[in-house]
C-alpha cells in the first residue's frame, strides 16, 4: 500500500513539474496579431493640382459667350466720274471775302468723287462708333469728326477696297466739283439744291434728298461742310495751278472745310466760299466726302 502511494506521489509531482515548464515556454512566446489593414490615402501632387484647376477655369471660360471681333465692312460708297478741265477758282475782284482772291487758273486732272457725303452708316460699318450729334439717322451725314478721323476712315477703307485709293479731295477738286462747270456763287438755285438755316430746322437730313448739281453730286451746298486735304492759307497767292493739295506753308493750325451746313445762311453757302478750322474740332457742321482713283 505504502508503494501505491509513492508511485502516485511521484506522478503528481512529474505533472506539476510540466505545467511549470509549459508556463514559461508561453510566457516566452509573444502573441500573434494579425496584421493590419493598409489604408491608402491618395495625395494630390501640386502638378497634378494645377492641371485640375487649369481645366476647371478652362469649363468656366468656355461657358462664358464669346464677344464676336469687329470686322470693318467695305460701305460701297457710289462715286460719280468728274471730267477733268480748267475752271477759275475763287471769286472775282470786289465779290466775296478776303482770303478768296486772287481769282486764278486751275487745271484739274479727272477723278472720282463720292456721290454723297459720308453717312453715318457707312462710318459706323467701318469705324465702329458714330461721333454724330444728330444721332438716329444712318443715311444723315456723319458729322462731328475731326479731320484725323476722317484721314482714320479713309485708311481702313483703303484696306477694304481693291479697285480704288480712297482719300479727302484737294480743295481745288471741291470747288471744280461744286460749280460743276458754273460760274455763279451758286451752282442753281438754292432751295432746291441745298439744306441750310432757312430750310434745315436746325439738323442735318438723309444725304440725296436735294437735287443734285451738274455732275450728278448732291449736298455739296449745305447739310454739312466738308474736309479738304489742304492746309489754310489766307490768300491763293502762289496756291497749286494743278489741282493739287497745298500741302506746305499757310498757317498749318488749320485745315480747309467747304460747302456750308444746316446752320449757314445762303451767303455762306457759295462755292467760293472757304472755312478753316483747327483739325481737332469736332462740330455738329462738318463732316466730309471722299475722292477717289483706280488703282494702277
Amino acid at each position: 500500500m505504502k508503494s501505491t502511494l509513492g508511485f502516485a506521489l511521484c506522478l503528481i509531482l512529474i505533472g506539476l513539474e510540466s505545467a511549470v515548464v509549459f508556463s514559461q515556454v508561453g510566457a516566452d512566446k509573444k502573441p500573434t496579431l494579425p496584421p493590419p489593414k493598409k489604408t491608402t490615402t491618395k495625395t494630390t501632387t501640386p502638378a497634378k493640382r494645377a492641371t485640375r484647376s487649369s481645366r476647371s477655369q478652362s469649363r468656366s471660360i468656355s461657358r462664358q459667350p464669346s464677344i464676336p471681333s469687329f470686322r470693318p465692312q467695305n460701305p460701297k460708297i457710289e462715286l460719280v466720274p468728274i471730267p477733268g478741265g480748267t475752271f477759275r477758282m475763287g471769286s472775282e475782284d470786289g465779290v466775296g471775302l478776303n482770303d478768296e482772291h486772287p481769282q486764278h487758273p486751275v487745271n484739274v486732272k479727272s477723278f472720282y468723287m463720292g456721290k454723297y457725303e459720308v453717312t453715318q452708316g457707312q462710318y459706323l460699318a467701318v469705324m465702329r462708333n458714330n461721333p454724330s450729334s444728330f444721332t438716329g439717322c444712318d443715311k444723315c451725314p456723319v458729322e462731328s469728326v475731326t479731320w484725323s478721323d476722317a484721314q482714320e476712315f479713309i485708311y481702313t477703307l483703303n484696306k477694304l477696297d481693291a479697285k480704288y485709293v480712297y482719300r479727302l479731295p484737294t480743295e481745288a477738286e471741291w470747288e471744280y466739283a461744286c460749280r460743276a462747270e458754273t460760274a455763279g456763287d451758286y451752282a442753281g438755285p438754292v432751295a432746291v439744291l441745298a439744306w441750310y438755316y432757312d430750310t434745315s430746322n436746325k439738323a442735318t437730313h438723309p444725304v440725296g434728298t436735294k437735287d443734285p448739281n451738274a455732275f450728278g453730286l448732291y449736298d455739296m451746298h449745305g447739310n454739312v461742310s466738308e474736309w479738304c486735304e489742304d492746309w489754310y492759307h489766307d490768300s491763293y497767292d502762289r496756291a497749286p495751278l494743278d489741282g493739287s493739295a497745298w500741302a506746305s506753308g499757310g498757317v498749318q493750325r488749320y485745315r480747309v472745310s467747304r460747302g456750308g451746313s444746316w446752320a449757314v445762311d445762303e451767303y455762306f453757302l457759295r462755292s467760293a466760299l472757304r472755312n478753316r478750322d483747327p483739325p481737332a474740332n469736332r462740330l455738329s457742321i462738318t463732316g466730309f466726302r471722299v475722292v477717289a482713283v483706280l488703282r494702277t
